[in-house]
């Protein structure tokens, strides 16, 4: 599928401009042209164009000028400058002030249909990796505690957050487990990248390897464009993943390599694309009992747990059920316009002595 890129092409040669005009029209981009700098200037302005194409030398401004306004105008366009086969110096001046690349004119056109090709499957990249980060976690928490076993938890979880070292998480279902592990992300020196958290219990095995590596166009049935996976997505922040102990045996070695080598390949590719992530994983589950069973491996065990965290459930902690009703009524007040003002002391205190009290996820108590 075709993204359509909108292109402008710059000349003050009407035949040659004329010409590459209705090849890029065959390959079904979106081509507008401009015969001098100061219309293509008025036309970067009034489009939301994708690439500029220019000539280096014209009369007025020229092409060096049209860069340079891209770039102090901040603007999401690659550009590409056109150039005489005995000029090709001021081109690679050009590529340093910004410009993607350079055509010279007496060359093959399919050479520059080339260079777009490149920026279109740069665009889709940047696309898919915009859209893996807007669906990650983000969501305010309230960690105070009075209880001691919970508060030597954050301490230590804001030491383990000053270096890099791989977190195991345990915790029932429902105790913050990614609470903790946002936590760990916002007090550590990545906490301005991606925090990227994945649930490896909600794919099956084939999904969970397709949304952990991405793959390229045409890797299997289906697959019409190049997809980058969560790996490659968590460069320079943190990967959550979460309930690891349903990861299936058969793609643990994979993981577990990928892990220590900091380096992944895309299903369908044989290149090596390197990483550089921050690992927090958890599970409510054994570890320990999963690996007595043979259904997890120790070598990913000892690899995911240099750190080890482990947060108690909130009926061994009820001194800070106060705490969490006073931060959901007030995080009800705002998302559903509703003017609750307090729970009452009686209820208050069926809660507090209940035997089995919800924990922060919302809606599941403990067993």
């Amino acid at each position: 599928m075709n993204p359509n890129l909108k292109i402008l092409l710059v000349d003050d040669a009407p035949d040659f401009i004329e010409i590459l005009k209705r090849i890029l029209i065959k390959q079904a981009y979106n081509v507008f042209t401009a015969s001098c700098g100061e219309e293509a200037i008025q036309m970067i302005k009034s489009q939301d164009l994708d690439v500029v194409i220019t000539d280096m030398m014209m009369n007025g401004l020229s092409g060096l000028d049209i860069l340079e306004y891209i770039q102090s105008e901040q603007l999401e366009v690659y550009s590409i400058v056109i150039t005489a086969y005995g000029s090709v110096e001021n081109a690679v001046d050009a590529m340093k002030k910004g410009a993607f690349s350079y055509f010279i004119k007496s060359n093959d056109p399919q050479e520059l249909i080339f260079e777009l090709e490149k920026i279109k499957k740069l665009k889709h990249l940047s696309k898919e990796n915009a859209r893996l980060k807007s669906n990650t976690f983000v969501q305010d928490y309230v960690l105070e505690t009075k209880n001691a076993k919970f508060q030597s938890v954050i301490k230590y979880a804001e030491k383990v957050a000053q270096t890099d070292a791989n977190v195991l998480i345990l915790g029932e279902s429902g105790v913050g487990k990614e609470i903790i592990a946002r936590y760990i992300h916002d007090y550590s020196s990545r906490k301005q990248e991606v925090f990227m958290a994945v649930n490896c219990f909600s794919f099956s095995d084939s999904m969970l390897e397709a949304e952990l590596y991405g793959h390229e166009k045409g890797a299997f049935t289906g697959s019409t464009q190049t997809r980058i996976g969560r790996f490659e997505a968590s460069h320079l922040g943190t990967l959550f993943l979460d309930e690891v102990a349903d990861i299936p045996l058969s793609a643990q070695t994979k993981i577990l390599r990928n892990i220590e080598r900091k380096e992944i390949e895309r299903i369908g590719s044989n290149k090596t694309i390197q990483v550089d992530f921050r690992l927090i994983a958890a599970t409510n589950k054994s570890l320990k009992a999963e690996m007595a069973m043979r259904n997890f491996r120790e070598d990913l065990y000892y690899r995911m747990s240099t750190v080890v965290l482990e947060i108690p459930p909130l009926r061994e902690r009820k001194e800070d059920l106060p705490i969490l009703v006073a931060y959901f009524l007030t995080r009800a007040r705002r998302e559903l316009k509703k003017n609750v003002i307090q729970v009452d002391e009686p209820l208050m205190a069926i809660l507090t002595y209940i035997p089995e009290i919800y924990n922060e996820g919302g809606s599941t108590p403990n067993a």
